[in-house]
């Protein structure tokens, strides 16, 4: 939102050259008639343009691109008699061309030129002879929205009437006429502005009725096929305008209008971004009749907006310029341009191409050359603070700033003095200030000052107050008030306040002071009331009553409860965890009493607590009470249980035995509970790692001991340790003995470990082995489990020397006697290739018939036999016979016995046994 200020020199504008350089002749002797800045020769500089009247329609081209102009070159020959015209690119070739009113206003012409600036010769348009009609004037603009423009021409008719034609560019050629907008009433428009002024669809037409009144032609579709003609709300008639500029004054984007001559240099704003409604153009006055003058809007290069060139009508002054200043939204004060010529009409184009646009003016008959100097600046203004101040005082000198020199403006400022009194009302004011660089630009900024016709205390205080009221914090505006009634802090407290009035007094920097008073302040006694302690709870609490007391008989509970009576206030704490208010409220029955309350934050927790628990030493039935309370966290818990007694433990109460006790915490009223263990004991516990006979081979015997940390009698090694193979054969007797850390001794039962011996096993000798043979026996003492050659299970074992083959066959027998370890033997079998056997079977027994179905008749051979044993073939031995004399006979009847192969064990008076094969039928 702009801030409407007007910079108007109040005091005499100071001289300023940094703005344009040294005049020098551009064009010498020209008319001024319609000179235009215009690139007639596509180049990219900016030519000049101008009508001799009487003569021809020339232009000077810009030689050096930096405002030198060349010899004038014709575009329409004086034989057309031109007059009205316009220059602008119609055949979409880049190059302008000329559209002109010649034969003494009789003809439209069009003269096409070429990218080099020479014009062919001009054609007719429109013939007006003898229509009636006569052109007032001539503008090209692009409306149907194809790139192209047209020709807008404002039409005197016969009948006192005029209106506005478009002729219609298609490709370059102009057929038709075609009418835009209403018929006026009397003379046709002098000029015709164009641009796109509402912002929505094409490009819009400004003219100027007879009445002066301006209208906006609103190309509504863009195309020129509807348009609609608006009279601009132009409010305060002494800012009329006679030919002025469409640009956009204050770069915001839209186009205003601007006009720089006697009575008034002012622009009008344009009002279509302000709320999107068109309404009144707003009359912004730059320069009164005291100084106003012809001149000329531009773009001069001190950043975005318009600037303002004019030589005032006083032909005292010089001539002075202007611009927009952004940081301030509004023009600078004006500056004089000393040592300049005083020369007018005046024209603002950028000849140089540096973006800032230089000054043409006419000056006895030669048109001159001011080239923009101008340097844009680059560090912003720096204000002062402004102090607060009491409104009634004398005028204030507003300070300097940076750059100095400047001058201030806004309400009630002159000659860069505040005339306080004469602002309206109080309040905080907006001031500007605005300085010349010496580049030639002018910077500023806004800052605002407070000026009080007394201080402002908020909150403001009056009326009836409680004593239970809380404290109020008073600010005042402006501060650093110097309290009365209340201390230097501020703080108005209803508890401690005796007076009936509050006063804040400030004194500005000029020494003078104004004052702030409170209306009437009445002080009340409060009701006690009072609500007792509760809480916090949990949300498994279940309802709660919460109670209080008060002598009013009209109370009433408020705040997060379930409901009230006259026992008191229901809460729940199944609301949730949180923070909850609850209110309780003594209504007055006397004018002079006031309500009293009492207010509680009832905490509810969600949150258990975490307990641990520490281990509980051992105790002996004799020892004495044990403190619990540092064996449990949080602190503050109950322990409970068997034998406990305020946080205590005493095992005297107890019989031995284990005793599971109970720690409960609270946190924030939520309970928590966990069990821990205490064992009285009236003696030590030890349990072995396996059963207390050990053979020597095995491995050690582990003890354990309860409570740990006891000793242990020798052999036993002090982790309890026995190892029987450093142990004879024999018992042992195990001690184990534990003391606690009140001193008290726990001795366990004893316990015999006893060491076994190893049982001897024996395998009866054979000598050297048959591999032709299919089974032999083989004996060992006590009957156990054998493996290696054979394995089996007893005191005989079956060896196939056949399958084994030649060699040598380990053979062992395992066996346990009775309380006795396990022992073992092992012997080599030799299984040799031999012969001369069968001889050997004869010269021992032989036995027919073989096989057999009942019984065998054996005849003992030469060597007699000592005994022999009949074996089945699951090596059962099945019979038993003594000493055979040599050359005998023994019969064995097998009647019964199943079919199979059977063996028969002959053990010779001298040498090693042998074995022969039988089989039944």
């Amino acid at each position: 939102m702009r801030f409407p200020l007007l910079f108007i020199s109040l005091f005499g504008a100071s001289a300023m050259v940094g703005q344009f350089g040294a005049a020098s002749v551009a064009v010498p002797q020209v008319s001024s008639n319609d000179l235009q800045a215009i690139d007639v020769d596509a180049d990219g500089d900016i030519d000049l343009v101008s009508l001799q009247p009487g003569l021809d329609m020339g232009w000077y081209p810009n030689a050096d691109g930096q405002g030198g102009f060349g010899a004038r070159q014709t575009i329409v020959a004086a034989s057309f008699s031109p007059s009205l015209w316009a220059l602008a690119d119609v055949t979409g070739d880049g190059a302008p061309d000329a559209v002109f009113v010649g034969d003494a206003g009789q003809v439209l012409y069009l003269a096409v030129s070429d990218p080099a600036g020479t014009f062919l010769q001009p054609q007719p348009l429109l013939n007006l002879d003898g229509s009636g009609l006569s052109l007032a004037a001539i503008a090209l603009v692009e409306v149907t929205g194809d790139g192209l423009r047209e020709i807008v021409l404002s039409v005197n008719e016969s009948n006192e009437t005029s209106r506005l034609l478009v002729g219609l560019n298609v490709q370059g050629t102009f057929t038709d006429f075609i009418e835009a907008g209403p018929l006026f009433a009397g003379s046709a428009p002098t000029f015709i502005l164009h641009g796109d002024i509402d912002f929505s669809g094409g490009n819009d037409l400004l003219v100027m009725d007879m009445l002066g009144q301006l209208l906006v032609l609103r190309n509504l579709n863009g195309d020129g096929s509807d348009w609609l003609a608006d009279t601009l709300d132009l409010p305060n008639g002494m800012f009329s305008f006679v030919r002025p500029q469409l640009i956009d004054v204050d770069g915001d984007g839209d186009l205003d209008l601007a006009e720089a001559r006697f009575p008034n240099v002012f622009w009008r704003e344009n009002p279509l971004l302000e709320g999107g409604v068109w309404g009144p153009w707003t009359a912004h006055q730059l320069e009164p009749w005291t100084t106003a003058g012809q001149g000329v809007f531009g773009s001069l290069g001190c950043g975005i907006g318009a600037g303002v060139v004019f030589r005032p009508e006083n032909p005292a002054l010089q001539l002075r310029y202007g611009h927009w200043v952004q940081e301030v939204e509004a023009f600078s004060y004006r500056q004089d341009l000393a040592a300049v010529p005083q020369g007018v009409p005046m024209l603002l184009a950028d000849f140089n191409g540096d973006g800032r646009d230089d000054l043409i003016m006419y000056d006895q008959g030669d048109a001159l050359m001011l080239l923009n100097t101008i340097e844009v600046p680059v560090e912003p203004a720096i204000l002062p603070d402004l102090p607060a101040l009491c409104k009634y005082g004398n005028e204030v000198p507003l300070p300097d700033a940076q750059p100095s020199g400047g001058q201030w403006s806004g309400p009630a400022v002159f000659q860069n003095e505040l005339l306080r009194q004469m602002l309206s009302g109080s309040g905080n004011f907006t001031l500007a200030y605005i300085a010349y660089e010496a580049g030639g630009c002018a910077i500023g900024d806004l800052a605002t000052i407070n000026v009080v016709e007394f201080p402002l205390i908020s909150p403001f205080l009056g009326g009836s107050y409680c004593r239970n009221e809380a404290p109020i914090q008073l600010s005042s505006t402006p501060p650093g008030v110097t309290w009365y009634g209340i201390e230097q802090d501020g703080v108005f407290d209803p508890a401690t306040f005796q007076g009936s009035f509050i006063v804040a007094e400030f004194v500005d920097v000029t020494g003078e002071a104004c004052a702030a008073e409170s209306f009437p302040i009445l002080m009340q006694t409060p009701l006690p009331v009072s609500i007792d302690p509760v809480g916090p709870f949990c949300v498994n609490s279940g309802p709660q009553l919460i109670t209080g007391s008060t002598v009013a008989f009209d109370y009433e509970w408020s705040g997060d409860i379930v409901s009230w009576n006259t026992s008191g206030a229901v809460f729940s704490p199944a609301q949730g965890p949180g923070t909850y208010t609850v209110i309780l409220t003594a209504n007055p029955s006397d004018p002079t009493q006031c309500p009293g309350y009492d207010t509680i934050q009832v905490v509810v927790n969600d949150q258990f607590p975490d307990i641990e628990i520490s281990e509980i030493p051992v105790l002996c039935t004799v020892s004495g009470p044990v403190d619990l309370v540092p064996h449990a966290t949080p602190p503050g818990g109950i322990w409970a249980g068997p034998g406990v007694s305020n946080g205590g433990f005493d095992p005297a109460t107890v019989p031995a035995g284990a005793y599971l006790v109970t720690y409960t915490a609270s946190l924030e009223g939520c309970l928590a509970s966990q069990v821990a263990s205490i064992k009285v004991l009236d003696e030590a516990e030890v349990t072995p790692s396996a059963n207390l006979e050990i053979c020597p081979a095995d491995d050690p015997l582990q003890f354990s001991g309860f409570p740990e940390g006891g000793a242990w009698n020798a052999p036993l090694d002090a982790n309890g340790q026995f190892d029987p193979s450093t142990a004879l054969v024999g018992a042992y007797t195990v001690v184990y003995t534990w003391v606690g850390q009140d001193g008290c001794v726990l001795n366990a039962p004893e316990q015999i470990i006893s060491v076994l011996s190893t049982t001897a096993v024996e395998i009866e000798p054979i000598g050297v082995l048959c591999d032709d043979l299919e089974a032999v026996p083989i004996s060992g003492f006590p009957g156990g489990i054998w493996s290696g050659a054979a394995v089996g299970e007893g005191e005989v074992v079956i060896i196939n020397p056949g399958a084994l083959g030649p060699g040598q066959w380990p053979l062992t027998l395992t066996a346990s006697g009775p309380g006795q370890c396990p022992g073992s033997s092992t012997v080599d079998l030799v299984v040799e290739v031999c012969t001369g056997a069968p001889e050997l079977e004869v010269a021992l027994a032989e036995a027919w018939p073989n096989p057999f179905s009942e019984e065998i008749v054996l005849r003992i051979g030469a060597m007699g036999l000592l005994h022999l044993e009949l074996y089945d073939t699951a090596g059962r031995c099945i019979g038993s016979y003594g000493q055979q004399q040599a050359g005998g006979r023994l019969v064995l009847n097998q009647s019964g016995a199943m079919p199979g192969a059977y063996f028969l064990k002959l053990t010779p008076e001298a040498g090693v046994p042998k074995v022969l094969c039988l089989v039944k039928l």
